[in-house]
């Protein structure tokens, strides 16, 4: 066996060889960190933040809609709450066209006033002298004159020729706000707690109605 360095013919080297050492280059780095974040990745973090954004605009939307849904109602209400406001006196004008509502007086119901120049309470209207005037199938019509000495045309409904409730509140607020030069104008209406029902019309004085329409 010859061994390195026995012999001057044979001598040893004078390094031993290297191992191979792989060492990492910064274009390697960047390669491997480019594989981290791919484009998908990169699409899925866009697409979640896209998420969360269009998520709360969507409740910001909905908080909005929810308030103003709620300022219309409150609004609706107190128009209605001032529709309805009991009147309390005399001198009062309704607005035109509308009905004021006002609670029956002592003998409870309702009366309801369109727009017109008389304003009187239901006690008024019930304790008013009244003069029959003419019947028809449909009612009595009387001449009241109430204590102020204004005069009204008062027509007492039959109980079996009544429709509902809803059926005649509906029916009159149509009337009520029909004015023309050749009808007389209903200016309002009393409901009882029996069932009772009077319309209140402008009084015609000096005859009848064909000759106030045809002179």
């Amino acid at each position: 066996i010859q061994l390195c360095g026995y012999s001057p013919s044979n001598p040893c080297p004078s390094q031993a060889p290297s191992q191979g050492v792989i060492v990492p280059t910064p274009e390697s780095s960047k390669q491997h960190h480019h594989k981290k974040l791919g484009i998908k990745d990169i699409i899925l973090i866009v697409a979640g933040v896209l998420l969360v954004v269009l998520v709360t605009i969507c409740c910001i939307l909905l908080v909005c809609l929810i308030r103003k849904r709620s300022t219309s109602d409150a609004e609706q209400d107190r128009a209605a709450t001032r529709a309805t406001t009991t009147r309390t006196g005399k001198g009062i004008s309704p607005p035109a066209g509308a009905g004021d509502v006002e609670t029956g007086g002592e003998n409870g119901g309702k009366l309801v006033h369109f727009d017109g120049p008389l304003a009187f309470t239901a006690d008024d209207l019930l304790c008013a002298t009244a003069e029959i005037m003419g019947k028809s199938t449909y009612g009595t019509v009387y001449k009241a004159t109430l204590e102020d000495g204004s005069q009204a045309a008062v027509k007492r409904l039959r109980e079996k020729i009544t429709k509902s409730q809803r059926e005649f509140e509906s029916e009159v607020a149509v009337l009520g706000r029909i004015r023309h030069p050749n009808l007389l104008a209903l200016r309002a209406y009393y409901m009882g707690p029996k069932g009772e029902k009077l319309l209140v019309f402008d009084y015609m004085p000096n005859g009848s109605l064909a000759s106030f329409l045809h002179g």
